[in-house]
């Protein structure tokens, strides 16, 4: 089960007991998670970058991927069903002066179509 959901983002259900002709609401659960696993979009081949203000570090990540340098993950695939998170971790004092700090992430893809996309 664990390259299941290696390759599949993270992707795994269960359904504990689950008999087709005794648990109708069963079956119709499984048919709509079903259904939207097969008809969700899809983005093959991904990376994603983040990046954050000085003073701050992406210290941690957790999800499904590769880790290729220290702000680089690639991905299998990506739906919209799926999350990637990171801890963020203070490497020097931000001062009284700074009121905000900024966030940036990329994500570049193929899509099912076979065309590089990109959402930033």
């Amino acid at each position: 089960m664990a390259d299941a959901c290696k390759y599949s983002s993270g992707t795994l259900y269960h359904f504990p007991n689950f008999h087709f002709i005794r648990e109708q609401r069963e079956v119709k659960r499984f048919q709509k998670i079903f259904n939207r696993y097969l008809t969700r979009k899809l983005g093959l081949e991904s990376v994603l970058r983040i990046r954050c203000s000085r003073g701050l570090s992406l210290h941690s990540f957790y999800g499904n991927f590769f880790i290729r340098s220290t702000d680089l993950l690639t991905l299998a695939n990506v739906s919209p069903d799926a999350a990637v998170g990171a801890q963020l971790m203070i490497d020097e004092k931000l001062g009284d002066d700074r009121k905000e700090v900024v966030f940036q992430a990329a994500l570049l893809y193929t899509s099912s179509k076979g065309r590089w996309d990109g959402l930033g």
